[in-house]
C-alpha cells in the first residue's frame, strides 16, 4: 500500500498549476502557470478568434495557505446576565467562564472619560457572539462594563478572512541569500527556500536558480559562478582550519 501524501500549501499550489498552457475556450485565454513554494504565478494572454490577435499579457498571483474550517454561525443573538458578561469583559482571551470562552477583545475608541471595546465570545457549541461595551478610565468615572444593566445583548457573528497584499523591497544580494541552494545526491541543485521542508518526492524539489531568482535576472552562467565562489570559500576555510590545527600541535 502506498503512503498517503499529505496536502501542503506547496503541493496544492502545484495542483492548481496543472492547467499550464491549456487553452481556455470559454474566455479565449492562453494561461501560463508556475509555482514557487506556495505561490502560484498566473499569466493570461487573451487571444482573438483568429488565434493571432492578442491583448497584452496580464499577471496574477495566488497564495495558497491552510485555513481552519469556518465555525458554525448562530441564527440569532443571545442575552447574558450582565454580571456574567461583565466578568467575561475582564477575562483573558482564551479563558472560559460559565461555559463561555473569550475569543477576541478589541479596543475600538477612547473618549475623555471612557474606553470603548468589542468583545467576541464562543459558546460550547462553537457559535460566536459579539457585543460592544465601555468602561471608565479614571477613579472618578469608575464605570464597569454594562454598569446599571441587568442584561447584556450579544449579536451572532461570523468569522471573515481578509487577505492583505503587502510589498517589501529587498536587494538582489538579499534575494540570492534568501533563496539559498544545496546539492542533490543524484545531481543538480535545489532551492532550500522554495522546496518544502517535508518533501520526500524528488519531483517536489524546486530547482535552483528558482523562479524568483530567474525573475531577478539570475542566469545559469551567474549561478555557476555563485556555486564556484561558495565552493572556493569552503575550500579556503578548510585549508585555514587545517593550518590552525597544525600550528596548535
Amino acid at each position: 500500500m502506498n503512503a498517503i501524501t499529505p496536502p501542503t500549501p506547496e503541493r496544492v499550489a502545484d495542483l492548481l498549476a496543472g492547467g499550464d498552457n491549456d487553452y481556455h475556450d470559454g474566455n479565449d485565454w492562453w494561461p501560463s502557470i508556475s509555482t514557487t513554494g506556495n505561490v502560484v504565478d498566473i499569466a493570461i494572454t487573451p487571444v482573438g478568434e483568429d488565434y493571432e490577435t492578442k491583448l497584452p499579457k496580464v499577471h496574477f498571483q495566488a497564495h495558497v495557505f491552510q485555513v481552519t474550517p469556518a465555525p458554525p454561525v448562530a441564527a440569532e443573538g443571545v442575552e447574558l446576565a450582565a454580571d456574567i458578561a461583565r466578568e467575561l469583559a475582564y477575562t483573558s482571551v482564551g479563558k472560559a467562564y460559565e461555559g463561555w470562552t473569550v475569543v477576541e477583545r478589541e479596543d475600538i475608541d477612547t473618549t475623555r472619560w471612557k474606553s470603548h471595546h468589542w468583545l467576541v465570545i464562543r459558546n460550547e457549541q462553537g457559535q460566536h457572539y459579539g457585543a460592544n461595551y465601555s468602561k471608565g478610565l479614571t477613579e472618578y468615572q469608575d464605570t464597569r462594563p454594562w454598569e446599571g444593566d441587568t442584561i447584556a445583548c450579544f449579536e451572532a457573528v461570523s468569522r471573515q478572512t481578509t487577505v492583505v497584499q503587502s510589498h517589501s523591497w529587498v536587494t538582489r544580494t538579499a534575494l540570492i541569500n534568501l533563496h539559498d541552494w544545496d546539492e542533490l545526491i543524484f545531481g543538480g541543485f535545489y532551492c532550500t527556500h522554495c522546496t518544502p521542508d517535508d518533501t520526500d518526492d524528488p519531483d517536489d524539489n524546486v530547482m535552483w536558480p528558482c523562479p524568483s531568482l530567474r525573475a531577478a535576472g539570475v542566469t545559469d552562467e551567474e549561478a555557476i559562478k555563485l556555486i564556484a565562489a561558495r565552493r572556493a570559500a569552503v575550500t579556503e576555510k578548510s585549508r585555514r582550519d587545517a593550518q590552525g590545527e597544525a600550528g596548535a600541535r
